[in-house]
């Protein structure tokens, strides 16, 4: 071989500082364009798993039923129990779900508290708050059978009165059965009364693109996009859903409307299967 040879190889060429800067410049138009379509697929897979919390919540609140003469658990103690000394221990979940600290976290908050505070004070010891999902209360007892209507009125509607006036019924907007669980707005109140109950002026959250999940008596669930103002963390009474806003009705009474929650808790158990 000749002494020179190597002298006739090609030398590989090194990029350029602008060919390098057009390389940097193409990736971070890829990212641009990539982030988005990332960020919502990983949206949709989270409002999945929190429509699949609320199913199966709502399924083991049936299984109690079918053995309890058809008819829901109480409200007092569907997640927790209370316990001598003013402590908490497991409720009537834990019987059905065994994982039921999970199933009760929605993954997009994590039962984070306002301003996504974290820190431990729930009886799982580990998150802020107990649960993501809430029970409205007086539908404890609701059989699985119950016929009744239910709806809401719009958020800047009178609603004072335990009947409402029938001049008001056109203004309801129906639900396709009776909620029994919602996804509670941490803000409104789900961080202030960590009860694990939805009524008065609790909301539902925004979290999953302006909508939170609910679950139907009949084992169904789906995501509501209730009526609400600009923001989650305003209270804007003229605006926000809230649980005062939802009446129930006698099936075929269509001026016989009552409110679901009662402030005074007068309802007794089992009241909404005949709210007159």
């Amino acid at each position: 071989m000749p002494r020179d040879a190597h002298q006739h190889r090609p030398l590989h060429r090194a990029f350029t500082l602008i060919e390098l800067l057009v390389v940097i410049a193409i990736i971070a138009i890829l990212i641009g364009i990539l982030l988005p379509s990332l960020g919502k697929a990983r949206g949709v897979g989270q409002q999945t798993v929190c429509l699949a919390n609320n199913r199966q919540i709502i399924t083991a609140a049936i299984a109690y039923a079918q053995n309890h003469k058809e008819q829901i658990w109480t409200s007092a103690n569907w997640a927790r129990e209370t316990l001598p000394g003013g402590l908490y221990g497991p409720g009537l979940l834990y019987d059905f779900i065994n994982i039921a600290d999970e199933v009760t976290e929605c993954p997009t908050n994590k039962r984070r508290g306002k301003n996504s505070d974290d820190s431990a004070g729930s009886i799982y010891g580990s998150t802020h708050l107990d649960f993501d999902y809430c029970m409205a209360p007086f539908t404890q007892g609701a059989r699985l059978s119950i016929g009744i209507s239910t709806a809401y009125l719009p958020a800047n509607a009178p609603a004072t009165l335990r009947k409402l006036n029938p001049t008001l019924e056109p203004l309801l907007t129906r639900f396709r059965n009776l909620p029994i669980f919602y996804e509670e707005s941490t803000y409104w109140y789900n961080d202030d009364i960590p009860d694990g109950l939805w009524g008065n002026w609790d909301q539902i959250t925004t979290r999953h693109q302006n909508a939170g999940h609910i679950a139907y008596i009949d084992g169904s669930c789906e995501l509501f996009k209730a009526p609400h103002g600009v923001k989650e963390e305003w209270q804007e009474r003229d605006k926000d859903f809230e649980a005062n806003d939802v009446f129930v009705s006698p099936r075929g009474l269509t001026t016989t409307w009552r409110r679901l929650y009662s402030a005074t808790g007068v309802y007794p158990f089992g009241w909404v299967n005949n709210p007159m």
